[in-house]
């Protein structure tokens, strides 16, 4: 039959009522938002409730749940998901390219994946394959947050704060006083966890993102900071959360996986061009990495 034309438009309160029930089977309680904070947000324009229709017959095909508002110029996919009915017909391609076009003018779309107690591997395989065809990449939790190291004394600002607010213009300099504490103690804790104490690490880095398919990269990149491979490896991981040369098999990995969509290299040559000098290595590295073998990778 006829490839489906997909129309995507923005739903509204009754459309959530409707929704609901089948995202809520999806998450747990803790994950998904209640139905009013979702009815308030999308009131607020914080959230929308998209909704994909097959163009030839108006059927609802798929819909999307989307935080659009105060991620930086980003939004955050929270839920999408196509109608048992229209599944296994590749609309779910279709729903991303209409989303990603929706907000083109955005940062970015970052994807939220729910992570069960008892996940699917082959399942979870394919939604990594799947977001991997759009250019996600899968990031720690940690990236949506700073860690704090006396959240004790931040938890005692705030409800100094809350207790103040109510207090009258007599309370008026100890509630700003507050607010410029915690204020100072956000800012000391966003340094801390983004700026490098060592700034030859991040040059390292620099190096080796622009180099690293080149068989030397490390040794070079060692080089460059004048430090001991011991020293060096140890202040990476310090501010990268991972290791020198699993940062470099992943960026190599990464770069494999767009050659091999392209179909017009066969893998011995994408392993030479990406840095490694073994194919079977590669073949070895990127199943265990991206679950299949290199050849099977569309």
């Amino acid at each position: 039959g006829r490839e489906k034309m997909l129309v995507l438009r923005k739903g509204g309160h009754r459309d959530l009522e409707r929704y609901y029930g089948l995202m809520e089977v999806d998450f747990d309680s803790e994950e998904l938002l209640g139905k009013l904070a979702i009815h308030r947000a999308i009131s607020r324009g914080d959230q929308e409730l998209l909704i994909a229709y097959d163009d030839e017959s108006g059927l609802e095909a798929a819909y999307a749940l989307v935080c659009c508002r105060g991620l930086y110029g980003y939004v955050l996919l929270k839920y999408v998901a196509v109608f048992p009915w229209y599944r296994g017909k590749g609309l779910g391609v279709e729903v991303m390219r209409l989303i990603h076009k929706r907000y083109a003018e955005k940062q970015g779309v970052i994807a939220e994946l729910t992570e069960f107690d008892d996940p699917e591997p082959d399942h979870l395989k394919k939604l990594f394959r799947f977001f991997g065809r759009f250019g996600y990449e899968e990031i720690e939790s940690d990236s949506f947050y700073i860690p704090i190291e006396n959240p004790d004394e931040v938890l005692l600002l705030l409800q100094k704060i809350e207790l103040l607010q109510n207090g009258g213009e007599k309370s008026e300099l100890a509630l700003l006083s507050s607010l410029y504490k915690l204020c100072d103690l956000i800012c000391c804790a966003r340094h801390k966890a983004y700026y490098s104490k060592d700034s030859r690490v991040d040059a390292a880095k620099k190096y080796i993102d622009e180099n690293f398919k080149n068989s030397d990269c490390l040794h070079r990149a060692v080089e460059i900071c004048g430090l001991s491979s011991r020293r060096f490896n140890d202040l990476f991981k310090e501010r990268f959360k991972t290791t020198p040369n699993r940062y470099i098999v992943k960026k190599r990995i990464e770069l494999a996986k767009h050659m091999l969509e392209s179909n017009c290299l066969t893998v011995g040559e994408v392993a030479e061009l990406c840095g490694f000098s073994d194919v079977y290595y590669f073949s070895k590295v990127f199943k265990g990495i991206c679950g299949i073998p290199p050849s099977k990778w569309k």
